[in-house]
């Protein structure tokens, strides 16, 4: 074992040495640490600097523990240990990457500039001459900022209860929509500063709406995977202070456009809504404006499988055209197909026909499409022609829903 490795003992002479600074430049060839672990080093080779900044002449080398201790126990184990909140809702494996992913987007809010693999160097330059003190209750306000974006099933708990229904339900909707990572410093720092009172509650949710609007309509039109989005916001709140007209503007580039009505309608009606990982998310907010047109409304529903009314196999169709049997492939995937269901009801769906399969849907699910579908086409035969009777009611809707 011995002959695998080198113990070095460093023996420093406290009066002349800053520990700190000589563990972050060996450092440099050692283990790789955390961001937490290199963004702590540097806040305490901080106080070493700001302790010798106001006490100048009287300053005491040999004192500095000390001033270490009361920052660690006063500001620092605090933060950190907000930071390391356990969720229930979040797997223990999670708190790692929960910690780490945070200082990227608290560091693109200092400076939009900063690279992902320089973030510990630009933030220690931002820090320079600055209390350390204020540089850690500066980093903790933005904290829950930052949890209101973490995902779990419990994500609700996470929202603040201060805010309106309107806020609370466009951050659920971005939620469920699975709003990538990149979108994080533009979303916390919004509430950062409506927190600070700095901006109305009003724009938030516009701004929110905006970028909802953005990332549906693209994921539908392109297929979007979101990849390339980082460039436009990590810089969108320098560029608009949550304006929501400046925000409608900048999040559009030339390589990201934003698809207009046209655009929009013409997906919704001629692609596969089945095939796209935002079909769930589509599917409930059809139900939420259906439902809530409803006398009697299902809260808190959740939309745990999605399948076709028009099954996907044509073994039971009985079609007698090759005619037919393109339209069953044109329109099978269509959103207009496809409705949410429970798990155990999916499963006793196999590959059952239409007429009995929606005999079932009828007696025994809740969803206020199920209700709508039997009030809109009552004693109809379902296929294609009524698939796309009912998606290019849907595409209209949506036209409002996210609009452009």
């Amino acid at each position: 074992l011995l002959n695998k490795f080198i113990i070095a003992d460093i023996y420093l002479d406290e009066t002349k040495h800053n520990s700190n600074e000589v563990f972050d430049r060996l450092n440099i060839r050692g283990q790789t640490l955390s961001s937490i672990d290199l963004i702590r080093n540097n806040i305490f080779m901080l106080n070493s600097d700001y302790q010798k900044l106001i006490q100048k002449n009287s300053y005491n080398n040999n004192l500095q523990n000390n001033y270490d201790s009361q920052l660690f126990q006063n500001e620092w184990e605090p933060f950190q240990d907000h930071l390391e909140t356990k969720f229930p809702d979040r797997e223990p494996k999670l708190l790692k990457s929960q910690v780490d992913d945070f200082f990227f987007p608290f560091a693109l809010n200092k400076n939009h500039k900063t690279p992902k693999t320089n973030l510990v160097h630009e933030l220690n330059m931002n820090w320079k001459g600055l209390n350390p003190d204020d540089v850690i209750n500066e980093m903790d306000s933005y904290v829950n900022h930052y949890f209101t974006w973490l995902k779990g099933n419990d994500f609700k708990s996470r929202i603040d209860k201060s805010y309106s229904k309107s806020l609370q339900d466009v951050i659920i909707h971005l939620h469920q929509l699975n709003t990538p990572q990149a979108t994080i410093p533009f979303l916390m720092r919004c509430l950062y500063e409506l927190k600070s009172n700095n901006i109305k509650e009003q724009d938030v949710i516009e701004c929110f709406n905006i970028v909802e609007s953005f990332l549906f309509r693209r994921t539908y039109v392109y297929d979007d995977e979101m990849t390339g989005i980082h460039a436009i916001f990590k810089k969108l709140w320098v560029e608009t202070k949550a304006d929501p007209k400046k925000v409608r503007l900048n999040i559009e580039t030339k390589t990201k456009v934003f698809p207009d009505d046209k655009a929009f309608f013409e997906a919704i009606t001629n692609k596969g809504l089945y095939i796209k990982g935002a079909q769930k998310y589509a599917l409930l907010q059809y139900e939420e404006h259906l439902s809530n047109k409803a006398f009697e409304k299902y809260p808190n529903q959740l939309i745990e499988t999605c399948d076709h009314l028009m099954p996907q196999s044509i073994n039971n169709m009985n079609y007698k055209t090759q005619s037919d049997i393109d339209e069953h492939h044109r329109t099978v995937n269509l959103w207009g197909n496809l409705f949410p269901m429970s798990k155990s009801l999916n499963s006793k769906k196999s590959n059952m026909n239409t007429n009995d399969f929606y005999k079932k849907l009828k007696q025994h699910t809740r969803f206020e499409s199920i209700e709508c579908l039997n009030k809109d086409y009552r004693n109809q035969t379902w296929g294609p022609s009524l698939i796309d009777d009912r998606t290019n009611k849907i595409a209209n809707w949506a036209l409002n829903r996210w609009p452009f």
